[in-house]
């Protein structure tokens, strides 16, 4: 048992196991900062391009209004000087959309900002917390072990407004009254520190916003395929990195990391199959009616099986792991305290006040093609999830 007088450090060997988007909030335009040239994106920063044009006194026949995106846009792609952020490798024709959000980090190497994409500490540590605080909450059969592991920690005033049934309505976690209660659990996570990761590939991807049943599925019109589809910079599958996970006051809570990951994230990563296997739940003795409703609950067959199968073995055979969903497009559900910061969506309940499950079903997924697909209704077998880690302790 870690001694509370130091600090604890554990050491994890992290892979990525499907591709991840952390978004920075900035946007990047072709023919504005952003330029394509020979399959990758060259991002750039737009005031320090138009500080490279003045002090290399440009003639003003790039700033005519007619002739200045055609010629400014050969300019740059002949040009050797241009200050590029970076490249992105790309295999898309983008039509003129924006690259809805890069993954950039702002890092400071010899007094310099470097924008490098990188999985940051903060995302693993807001993965951690949301598992941990899932898994002590009582009155589920499968976290009871964590629950009675982890009760005698420094948490004891969340355990309390767990245990204490004013904090329940309807069965549900009252966030008003418990929100002063996770005090405690907010300074105990201060003592967390979590490092990043270093800069790692990414490309170009597309990603769809599907709704789940194939009910749903055989409304669609191709039309709205093209409508509803992204680009986006994701750090690619495949690569692995070194963290450390530094708890400065060696809390309890923090010993069983590995446990309470598993009983939390397993599942949602289990579930990936239900929802992107084609489930067969017709039976002989079943009704006509029960045939018809059957029907309407089956799921297209979107996943893409070779690459899902090979991710899939790699978590079967790492024994002393455990998986982590970070990023976005990968659930809200992953994200949030059961019954405490419930999912807000206007579109929950349909006109006869009962609850719409269509809405909570729909997902964005990344097509795993590296080429574009086009006029898909369903994007059979092309399509994986957003943001799973494989961690393995490294003793």
């Amino acid at each position: 048992m870690p001694n509370k007088a130091h600090k604890t450090i554990y050491k994890y060997k992290v892979s990525v196991l499907s591709p991840i988007h952390i978004g920075s909030g900035n946007s990047f335009e072709l023919n504005y900062n952003m330029f394509y040239k020979n399959n990758s994106l060259y991002l750039c920063d737009e005031f320090k391009l138009m500080d490279y044009f003045l002090t290399k006194n440009p003639k003003l026949e790039y700033f005519e209004k007619e002739k200045m995106l055609l010629k400014f846009t050969e300019f740059i792609k002949n040009s050797k000087e241009i200050p590029f952020i970076r490249k992105i490798e790309n295999n898309f024709i983008l039509r003129n959309k924006p690259l809805l959000e890069h993954i950039s980090s702002q890092v400071i190497k010899d007094n310099q900002i470097l924008s490098l994409p990188y999985i940051p500490g903060s995302s693993i540590k807001g993965g951690l917390r949301t598992a941990i605080l899932n898994g002590i909450v009582p009155g589920k059969e499968n976290n009871k072990i964590i629950f009675n592991q982890t009760r005698n920690s420094d948490c004891q005033k969340i355990f309390n407004a767990l245990d204490n049934k004013k904090f329940f309505k309807n069965n549900s976690l009252n966030k008003d009254r418990f929100k002063p209660n996770d005090e405690d659990f907010i300074n105990v996570f201060k003592d967390l520190y979590i490092s990043d990761s270093q800069s790692l590939k990414t490309k170009v991807y597309q990603s769809i916003n599907m709704k789940k049943l194939k009910d749903h599925q055989d409304k669609r019109k191709n039309g709205n395929i093209e409508r509803c589809k992204n680009f986006l910079e994701c750090i690619i599958p495949e690569q692995t990195f070194e963290i450390t996970i530094t708890d400065k006051n060696s809390n309890k809570i923090f010993e069983n990391l590995d446990n309470i990951c598993t009983d939390f994230y397993k599942k949602w990563f289990e579930e990936e199959d239900y929802y992107f296997l084609d489930k067969d739940n017709k039976k002989e003795k079943d009704s006509k009616e029960e045939k018809d409703e059957n029907k309407k609950n089956e799921y297209y067959n979107f996943l893409n099986k070779e690459q899902w199968s090979i991710i899939k073995e790699k978590v079967e055979k790492t024994k002393n792991g455990f998986l982590l969903n970070v990023g976005r497009f990968s659930g809200a559900e992953r994200k949030t305290l059961n019954d405490y910061r419930r999912i807000q969506n206007s579109k929950a309940f349909n006109k006869d006040n009962k609850k719409d499950t269509s809405t909570t079903s729909a997902r964005t997924y990344v097509l795993s093609s590296p080429k574009e697909v086009t006029n898909e209704k369903f994007y059979t077998n092309k399509l994986l999830p957003f943001g799973w880690l494989l961690f393995e302790k490294i003793n």
